[in-house]
């Protein structure tokens, strides 16, 4: 019997199968032995019929064997194949109370969103993109977060972009948002990301002529017009930081003189003890513009360089955290290091602070502290720790700190500490950071400075024979 007479022959049997969990796993055995790109032309010969049915199941079990065996059989079919299809049963899997079968069409959704052509692909198929925009709104686990994504990536493309920002989208988006507090914010995130691709995106969302559906003034008053709420002030303050980060973001919140407004909140927040839970959203916020226009540190934007100089003497953890990292932002560029030293006074009283807070901050060896917390598996302090020692390897007291620690000089160039690619992405920027110091070389020796240099010459997903030995040792 061939293979495709095999998987017939299972598939044709499920209705009258005896334990259809155990034909299930035989199919989903069958399918594992077959390459893709001959289950590739297998797919369309077959006939899903019995397996769709196997879904109107309450087993638990049933389901998510049957979910399995479909997603491999549809994952090796084209996005016009599956849209042509298996249009109706996306439709009613997005519609299912089920996250087996939720998931299923999601990813389903998800694979087509990845097609160069995934906005003229949609824009046909109008039920599906509104059932997808609606699961933003769903409780079930993982589904509004993989609905974020599958947008974000329709919305890369110009004509996602123009579809996802049409009248008839926004209004759904508008509808959707309506539902609670948390998915506002979800749709928020959505449609500003998307906005902030290309100026021409942000051109579809705000010539709709409906304020209603500006979702960038929507949020705008969500900052400014929410005094009560301080929750979604903050929350609405990182959206806009991210949208700040592009020029054609930066430009209209500064046409929408946003960045005034905030400067006087800023100037509230620092003065009032309850307005101080806004500080570190808003040093995020014009730490984003800064890097974007470092030039507005001495110039426009004062009182946000006034207020992080001050907060370097706060007893608040984390938000002195936060003003390391920001100045690290900003300095993360050539014109942003001239600006931060373009004052004498201001870089003076820049690197004593840092200085002063650095020692003080802990009673122990806090480049130890940070050591330890990067090795932690928790990604988002992971990155917060490696930014702190990116801060450090940027000044030469920080140097000299850096090399005072035992552990640190061997954490940082073993190679196997990072498995994640932001993790070597921060690793590698550390690296480069020592190498481009004119003090470093003289502070950690010449042989680590060559250890440094060939470490970056080979790149940050270098994997060395001796690192592949010991992995093969460790199974």
């Amino acid at each position: 019997m061939t293979t495709i007479e095999n998987l017939s022959a299972i598939l044709q049997s499920l209705p009258n199968s005896g334990d259809t969990i155990l034909t299930l796993a035989e199919l989903d055995a069958a399918l594992t032995a077959i390459s893709p790109s001959a289950l590739a032309s297998f797919v369309p010969q077959l006939k899903f019929d019995n397996l769709f049915r196997c879904l109107y199941s309450s087993n638990g079990n049933q389901l998510e064997c049957c979910c399995n065996v479909l997603c491999k059989l549809l994952t090796a079919v084209s996005p016009a194949v599956i849209l042509g299809n298996f249009n109706q049963q996306l439709v009613e899997g997005l519609k299912s109370g089920n996250v087996h079968i939720k998931n299923l069409s999601l990813h389903q959704v998800s694979i087509i969103s990845f097609a160069k052509d995934s906005g003229q692909h949609f824009s046909n198929y109008g039920e599906i993109i509104r059932l997808t925009i609606e699961q933003l709104q769903s409780d079930l686990p993982g589904v509004a977060a993989t609905t974020h994504n599958i947008l974000i990536k329709i919305g890369e493309t110009s004509e996602g972009a123009f579809l996802l920002l049409s009248t008839e989208c926004l209004k759904l988006f508008t509808d959707v948002a309506c539902s609670k507090d948390i998915v506002k914010f979800r749709v928020y995130e959505v449609i500003v990301e998307i906005a902030t691709n290309t100026p021409e995106s942000l051109y579809y969302l705000i010539s709709q002529g409906d304020s209603e559906l500006n979702f960038i003034s929507k949020l705008v008053k969500e900052i400014f017009e929410n005094d009560g709420d301080i929750l979604s002030q903050l929350n609405a303050i990182e959206i806009a930081s991210k949208f700040a980060m592009s020029r054609h973001g930066f430009a209209y919140l500064e046409s929408l003189n946003v960045d005034e407004r905030l400067q006087n909140l800023l100037q509230k927040s620092s003065d009032d003890p309850f307005g101080g839970l806004l500080l570190p959203g808003l040093i995020k916020f014009f730490g984003s513009l800064c890097y974007i226009q470092p030039s507005f540190v001495n110039s426009k934007y004062q009182k946000f360089t006034e207020v992080v100089l001050e907060s370097l003497r706060s007893r608040d953890s984390s938000l002195l955290l936060i003003a390391v990292q920001t100045i690290g932002l900003i300095g993360s560029s050539v014109a942003g290091k001239l600006a931060l030293r373009q004052t004498e006074e201001q870089q003076s009283e820049v690197l004593s602070l840092v200085h002063s807070w650095f020692y003080k901050v802990s009673s122990k060896d806090l480049v130890s502290q940070l050591v330890a917390i990067s090795s932690q598996p928790i990604l988002a302090l992971k990155i917060a720790a490696f930014s702190v020692l990116k801060a450090l390897a940027n000044l030469m007291w920080g140097q000299k700190a850096l090399k005072n620690c035992a552990s640190f000089e061997e954490y940082l160039l073993n190679r196997r500490t990072e498995t994640t690619k932001e993790g070597l992405d921060i690793k590698y920027e550390i690296v480069q950071t020592l190498t481009k110091s004119g003090t470093a070389a003289s502070i950690f020796g010449d042989s680590y400075w060559l250890r440094l240099l060939n470490y970056e010459r080979d790149g940050r997903f270098y994997v060395s024979s001796e690192n592949v030995v010991a992995f093969e040792g460790d199974n």
